[in-house]
């Protein structure tokens, strides 16, 4: 017989993993954005300080055109 806890109950169990997963994957995609936004920072400055957008792009593990998009991205605001 059930005692009607969460934990034995299969259906809550799943509902709280997805939760937690959810929870979980949120936080990834925040530190992702974070990341991401840290990188193109880095990309600007590096360019700014005379860097080629082809030199620019291996260490950012980008194009040469995708350096040339951020670039545009921050002058064009």
């Amino acid at each position: 017989m059930s005692n009607g806890s969460p934990t034995s109950d299969p259906i809550a169990r799943a509902e709280q993993r997805r939760a937690d997963l959810a929870a979980e994957l949120e936080r990834a995609a925040e530190q992702a954005e974070a990341w991401h936004a840290e990188r193109n920072r880095l990309v600007i400055e590096l360019v700014a300080a005379g860097e080629s957008y082809r030199d620019t792009a291996a260490p950012a593990r980008l194009s040469a055109s995708g350096i040339g998009k951020i670039v545009r991205r921050d002058r064009d605001g």
